[in-house]
């Protein structure tokens, strides 16, 4: 009966899950970034062969782990860190979820119970990134 049940949840979600499972890094310069052949990352030649030959990047790749170096990199090598980041950091997502939750905890408080029907839009203004115009 359970394996009836899974097997049905599994044939419909087999698509979603696909994605995921072989999901493998078949770029080299991302976890060795100065072994690694200047030909895999045919977009980002110029900023690999930069940060190879950087000596100061060479010695904070040996003391830092794998995602603070590249978060390091963000200014310098912008275009090599946000595509490694994406590599290595596979859910970002789950941040602005997190927010929206605790941001409504934050809203629904007893005292702004009372407002009926406002507390989505409050959300909206809360969550936003644009900047007040004043």
């Amino acid at each position: 009966m359970y394996s009836d049940l899974l097997d049905e949840f599994f044939e419909k979600h087999q698509l979603k899950w696909e994605k995921y499972i072989g999901l493998v890094c078949t770029d080299e310069w991302i976890p060795q970034p100065f072994l690694a052949d200047r030909s895999d990352a045919d977009n980002l030649k110029e900023e690999l062969i930069d940060l190879q030959v950087n000596q100061g990047c060479q010695a904070k790749f040996r003391t830092l782990p794998l995602s603070v170096f590249w978060c390091d990199q963000l200014v310098a090598y912008p275009g090599l860190a946000r595509a490694a980041l994406e590599m290595i950091i596979p859910f970002p997502t789950t941040y602005r979820c997190e927010k929206a939750s605790s941001t409504m905890l934050q809203i629904k408080t007893i005292a702004r119970n009372r407002l009926q029907g406002g507390l989505l839009h409050d959300m909206r203004v809360a969550l936003t990134n644009t900047k007040p115009q004043f």
